[in-house]
């Protein structure tokens, strides 16, 4: 009972942060259940995190949003933000638009004047060497690292950080690891809680499995949870990264099954070294040595 009070706590700490926009949803997500007191969730948040300078740049903004508080000016450049975002419309037959961009941390590039552009949905296949980067590019069409150049386009609303939200459904590379039960993250979307479940349902996940911690599941388990959250989103582009990873031959068969059906109703991203479902692709994607993004007809040019 004291643990479910404790995960309600930061629950609602955590809902404070996304509702003045302070931290991204995949943030909270990872962050929601870490301790009893202030101190130990500062303390303990990079005990968890697959991606440790993300999140030190989540503190770092959450840090700037405490502070900015008290200013009546950034109050209303809020307020003015939130009335821009609740009139933002993604639609799924929009034109998808990298253009110029560039990311760099201190003297090491990352990525210089990438630009890539496709309209409508279907899948494409992201593949590259490890190391290179293609992560990477999906925490920054996120706006969950910040660019040094350039913008990030679908149909005529520009993509960032405060408005990633509408846009993209994300599935980690890693399981999140919390304390709380699949059952207590599954509430937090009432309004596509019975399609998570009908997901689980599919994947195999049994019921006493939902409330226990995600800690105490295995790597696959976890997977199959977080896959399922992001696939019942209505958003219109996913970002799937490494979705194989950890599922059972069975699992990727069912995995296989929804992809068929949403290609042709979402634009869908996925990073994978696996071959199995790269059939389905509509177009594949490497980045190459040169960190430049590079169509696969190109290649065989």
């Amino acid at each position: 009972m004291v643990t479910f009070i404790q995960q309600l706590g930061f629950a609602v700490i955590i809902g404070f942060f996304l509702v003045y926009q302070w931290i991204t949803f995949e943030m909270a997500v990872q962050s929601i259940s870490l301790s009893t007191n202030f101190y130990s969730f500062v303390k303990n948040f990079f005990t968890i995190v697959t991606q440790k300078s993300l999140y030190i740049e989540a503190i770092k903004r959450i840090s700037e949003g405490i502070s900015r508080d008290n200013s009546e000016q950034d109050y209303d450049n809020r307020k003015e933000t939130k009335e821009r975002l609740e009139k933002t419309a993604f639609s799924a037959s929009n034109r998808f638009n990298i253009r110029s961009l560039s990311y760099r941390i201190n003297n090491k590039i990352f990525f210089e004047n990438i630009n890539y552009q496709i309209s409508g949905t279907g899948i494409i296949w992201i593949k590259g060497p490890n190391g290179i980067g293609k992560s990477t590019l999906l925490l920054l069409l996120l706006g969950e690292l910040d660019k040094n150049e350039g913008e990030i386009n679908y149909g005529d609303q520009k993509i960032y950080r405060r408005n990633a939200y509408k846009c993209f459904s994300y599935c980690p590379q890693a399981p999140v690891m919390l304390n709380m039960s699949s059952k207590i993250l599954i509430e937090m979307f009432p309004e596509r809680k019975e399609k998570i479940l009908s997901l689980l349902k599919d994947f195999k996940i049994e019921n006493n499995l939902l409330s226990q911690p995600l800690k105490d599941l295995s790597g696959g388990q976890r997977k199959k949870i977080m896959l399922s959250i992001c696939l019942s989103s209505s958003n219109p582009i996913y970002l799937l990264d490494e979705p194989e990873s950890s599922l059972d031959e069975e699992a990727i068969r069912i995995l296989e099954k929804y992809l068929t059906e949403l290609k042709d109703k979402k634009l869908i991203f996925i990073i994978s070294h696996e071959k199995s479902l790269e059939y389905l692709a509509r177009e594949v994607i490497v980045i190459n040595e040169k960190r430049q993004i590079v169509k696969k007809e190109e290649m065989r040019n």
